[in-house]
């Protein structure tokens, strides 16, 4: 955040006028290892997106509905799944509004946990802040300026 000289205000980071009294603010140095604040947006799940064919033993994923990389499938099995700007993360989403390492996913029987890794943003299930949670079914979870969309593969075979 960056305080307004005149009003004090906090405005967000990158602003080049303040937002209550619209004076220019000072122009901080520049450090792009920082992770910018983001405010979570409402998102109206449409359409579920097919998930047929993941990979063998895939029993979940996520598919990205919403940011730069929407329709990415993440297929999710038996392994835990970190988060993160940092490029070793099992999912890695290159934006200033995900942390380096923001969040992990881990697998519990047939149930995943979600778990916030102390990330600046924080991490949302259907728009509610959380530091861990297990998922449902179409739950929307937002790192960021990424939404993704979770879905339990169904087993064909099991139809009738």
């Amino acid at each position: 955040m960056a305080a307004c000289s005149v009003c004090d205000y906090e405005n967000v980071v990158g602003a080049n006028f303040c937002s209550s009294c619209g004076t220019q603010l000072q122009k901080a140095e520049r450090v792009d290892d920082v992770t910018a604040a983001y405010e979570p947006i409402p998102l109206d799940i449409e359409e579920v997106p097919d998930v047929t064919d993941l990979p063998e033993g895939s029993v979940a994923a996520f598919v990205v509905y919403s940011g730069p990389k929407k329709g990415t499938r993440i297929a999710l099995g038996t392994e835990e799944l970190t988060i993160g700007r940092d490029p070793s993360c099992d999912v890695f989403l290159d934006d200033v509004t995900v942390s380096r390492s923001h969040a992990k996913v881990s697998p519990n029987g047939e149930e995943f946990e979600v778990i916030d890794l102390g990330s600046m943003n924080g991490t949302y299930v259907n728009k509610s802040l959380t530091e861990r949670t297990f998922l449902k079914d179409r739950d929307e979870l937002q790192i960021g300026k990424f939404k993704l969309v979770f879905l339990k593969v169904q087993d064909t075979e099991e139809a009738p």
